[in-house]
């Protein structure tokens, strides 16, 4: 997807997460325990192996990536839309 937008994904590239579980899964080889994963999805798992990628716990507070998925307040919204860049006028 990255190449065909004209990223270059020959740099190394930091994956961040606020859960851990995910992080489990991406930093280890194989299924392990968990069930009805999408196999072909463990690519990732290639790619931070090989060091293509690394995997980075996040804190909720601190990631913007709240804003999509779960409830946050007006000042977390504002805080997260500055850190993406974003301006409010």
């Amino acid at each position: 997807m990255c190449a065909d937008m004209g990223v270059d994904l020959r740099v190394h590239v930091r994956l961040h997460t606020d859960s851990t579980a995910a992080k489990g899964i991406v930093t280890r080889k194989g299924v392990g325990k968990v069930r009805h994963l999408h196999t072909p999805l463990l690519w990732v798992q290639d790619k931070v192996a090989n060091g293509d990628l690394s995997v980075h716990k996040t804190p909720g507070p601190t990631n913007a990536a709240d804003l999509g998925t779960k409830f946050v307040t007006a000042e977390d919204i504002a805080r997260h839309m500055a850190t993406l860049g974003f301006e409010s006028h």
